[in-house]
């Protein structure tokens, strides 16, 4: 098996349950924040959505140097769409 192969398929893998993870969280709970400084669940989800982007846009040679970070969407709906649009 070849490295990509294996990167690819390693990634298609934990993508997926990064998606049931962050899908299972209840949208009511989409601001809880476990310290003051922290990120809230919202936009730490959004930075999962990030990362496998920029991962899928590698593995399909659509990278974009430098990255594009858009701030965090308002609603939990709409991240959760966010992450299924980018991967």
């Amino acid at each position: 098996m070849s490295a990509k192969k294996h990167f690819t398929d390693t990634f298609n893998r934990e993508n997926a349950t990064t998606r049931r993870v962050i899908h299972a969280m209840p949208h009511a709970k989409a601001e809880f924040r476990p310290a003051p400084s922290a990120k809230t669940a919202r936009e730490v989800a959004h930075v999962f959505s990030l990362g496998q982007g920029g991962i899928a846009g590698a593995l399909t040679n659509q990278w974009q140097w430098p990255p594009v970070f858009p701030p965090a969407p308002a609603s939990y709906a709409d991240v959760l769409a966010a992450f299924d649009a980018t991967t």
